[in-house]
């Protein structure tokens, strides 16, 4: 691994520890995990992190949040059906879910299809 990168990642995880989420994710997904050339204090923090950021759901709820305004604001409506399916299997996925995203994306997945399925919803776009 580019040494350079090694130190671009301890500098981030160092000084932006609560912050830059998203860098850091991005950073270790081009470079690899670099435990081996971490010190074991540092190399706990950073695992650490990541399960946070993993276990947060931050990412998931963001995207139902999106995807639930798209509906209410009748944006959901104008996208390519392709992009609506892939968008639908995420609800589908984000359902499982055992938590209160699992329920509201549940119920958003069911609306979505009730409505599609509805003659007078469709004579309306």
């Amino acid at each position: 691994m580019n040494f350079f990168l090694i130190t671009v990642i301890i500098i981030i995880f160092n000084n932006f520890f609560l912050g830059d989420d998203l860098y850091l994710i991005r950073l270790l997904y081009i470079t690899g995990p670099p435990l081996d050339t971490l010190s074991i204090g540092l190399a706990k923090k950073l695992i650490f992190r990541i399960n946070a950021i993993i276990r947060s759901h931050m990412v998931e709820e963001l995207i139902y949040r999106l995807i639930k305004q798209s509906y209410d604001i009748n944006f959901f409506d104008v996208l390519d059906i392709n992009f609506q399916n892939e968008l639908m299997e995420t609800l589908y996925d984000l359902a499982k879910f055992n938590s209160n995203l699992g329920v509201n994306s549940d119920t958003l997945y069911k609306t979505i299809i009730e409505n599609y399925n509805n003659p007078e919803y469709n004579s309306t776009l």
